[in-house]
């Protein structure tokens, strides 16, 4: 009868133990998962890089227009600080 109740207890360990490794298996991301979440990461970073090209450009566009005006300024006699 003493070995019954202990194979019970170990069967009642091990099962709780299992319980707890299914529950973490279940949490992790398979492979699709994963491949999605690289799709996404590299979305992002082609609109990011698409965002940096913009703003250069857009920089450069400011620089000649303020040159521009300065350029107009001088011509003028207009004192302008920029």
């Amino acid at each position: 009868m003493h070995m019954t109740e202990d194979y019970s207890e170990l069967i009642s360990y091990l099962d709780k133990r299992f319980s707890s490794i299914e529950t973490v298996l279940e949490k992790k991301a398979d492979k699709s998962d994963i491949r999605e979440l690289i799709n996404a990461i590299d979305g992002l970073s082609k609109q990011l890089e698409t965002y940096f090209h913009e703003m250069r450009s857009m920089q450069l566009r400011m620089d000649r227009i303020e040159k521009t005006i300065a350029q107009l300024a001088d011509h003028t006699g207009f004192g302008l600080d920029l």
